[in-house]
């Protein structure tokens, strides 16, 4: 990042800006280059090095622009909503007033404040933009909250990025919170969450209270929730381990998947926001989803910015650093391998939306639907790799009285290869039901049809 100069009064520049909200005055401008006559005749192109991102790591919170020298020609580029006053006052300042007349004006929403997100309305104190350890940058954030979601449940989809629908949810602890549990529990079974994250709670405590929590409890019992119990520090040594096991817990499961702590804001808030990062979403998007778990007037996404640049050796991380910050701090810190930082963005991505396991299942009479699973065991990528064979737990009769009476089936990996194996009278249509469900490539399953799996009246 280059430093900011200073301009001599009597010289013309080039450079980038920002105004106030109400485009009164002039906020900052930064990457000024001077240019002369001579530069106009000879028609030599003189620009910014740099975005204004590279400055700011959310620019969009205040209105901005830029003036360049193209060709000779002075262009300027500037919101739609911005008066010729606030013009005028920034063509002074850089010494541009006397070219006026031959500037090309260039007028986009691009440039203007984004007032209609979530967070921000024509009403708020703007953010502003605070110079410390000279060209470290941080934020303040002042805002008159509006609320959209139950500040003590604080439960919603995490859709930034290139994150898949229906995909990634956070919230408070649904384990906890008296009778704020029962909604918690309504919205997780609505979103169809099959996988957990429990960052804040052991599995000692998962086991003894969900037992009141009869959803939270199945997935429990089904080996789908994990207990993790990370502490604040983040990001460290302790957090990251946990984080890493978390993780591989995660891809090797089917989703949607609930990432959770006590209130969904510090740890969730967190690892929501890498993830994020990941999959390519912006630095405002990913600000306004952690503030949106604040219910303060003086709410500020600054922490989260201080954690970035913690996994980012101390430095601020902008927008065009964002997703490979977040892939070194998967590789390097959390020590995800190449593998799994790909599948996790496939995960995340809708791309691989069932895990992968062996189990024992059992189908409707017409074979369209499966009805029960049991016996279920996780399998990853190593399992298949190293050809190793892995059998459900137990068989049908360990968990259906007169199981024959049902058609049924089973899902084993026999020397690395995944093996299918169902009644006589199961269709080719039902073989895909099984196939999505189980996390099964098309053409990548032995077929074992026997009569033994078929419904016996």
């Amino acid at each position: 990042m280059q430093e900011k100069r200073k301009k001599p009064s009597e010289k013309s520049f080039v450079g980038l800006f920002w105004l106030n909200k109400d485009h009164t005055n002039i906020h900052e401008i930064v990457d000024l280059k001077s240019f002369d006559v001579d530069d106009i005749s000879q028609g030599n192109n003189i620009s910014p090095d740099s975005n204004h991102s590279d400055y700011i790591p959310i620019p969009t919170y205040l209105p901005r622009g830029r003036v360049m020298l193209i060709g000779g020609q002075l262009v300027m580029y500037v919101g739609l909503r911005c008066p010729d006053s606030a013009i005028d006052m920034i063509l002074q300042h850089m010494g541009l007033l006397k070219y006026k007349e031959k500037i090309i004006f260039h007028r986009d929403a691009h440039w203007d404040m984004r007032n209609n997100t979530t967070i921000i309305n024509s009403n708020d104190k703007i953010m502003e933009h605070i110079n410390q350890d000279s060209n470290k940058k941080t934020f303040k954030q002042e805002f008159n909250w509006k609320r959209n979601i139950d500040e003590e449940i604080n439960f919603r989809e995490i859709k930034a990025g290139k994150i898949a629908s229906g995909t990634l949810f956070r919230s408070s602890n649904p384990l906890k919170g008296g009778d704020l549990r029962q909604k918690k529990g309504l919205l997780a079974v609505n979103a169809g969450i099959k996988c957990i994250l429990n960052l804040e709670d052991n599995d000692s405590v998962i086991e003894e209270l969900s037992k009141d929590i009869p959803w939270y409890n199945k997935l429990y019992v089904e080996g789908n929730v994990i207990g993790l119990k990370m502490y604040l520090t983040i990001p460290s040594t302790d957090f990251n381990k946990k984080l890493k096991k978390g993780l591989q817990f995660m891809i090797a499961r089917r989703g949607p998947y609930l990432i959770h702590c006590f209130a969904g804001i510090d740890r969730a808030g967190f690892v929501a926001a890498v993830l994020q990062a990941l999959m390519g979403a912006s630095m405002e998007e990913i600000c306004n989803d952690y503030l949106l778990s604040f219910r303060t007037v003086d709410a500020s996404p600054n922490m989260l910015l201080k954690q970035f640049a913690e996994i980012n050796h101390g430095k601020p991380v902008y927008n065009k650093d964002l997703q490979i910050a977040a892939m070194n701090y998967l590789s390097k810190d959390i020590e995800l391998t190449k593998d799994e930082i790909m599948r996790l963005i496939d995960v995340l991505g809708g791309k691989f939306k069932s895990r992968s396991l062996v189990c024992l299942f059992w189908l409707s009479d017409d074979h369209k639907n499966i009805i029960k699973t049991a016996g279920e065991v996780e399998i990853i990528h190593s399992d298949i790799i190293g050809k190793n064979t892995i059998e459900p737990r137990g068989m049908h009769d360990n968990y259906i009285k007169d199981s024959y009476k049902y058609n049924r089936g089973r899902v084993s990996l026999i020397g690395g290869k995944v093996d299918v194996s169902v009644g006589k009278k199961c269709p080719d249509e039902t073989l895909d039901i099984i196939r999505e469900y189980y996390g099964i490539e098309k053409n990548d399953f032995l077929l074992y049809k026997t009569g033994d799996y078929d419904k016996t009246v």
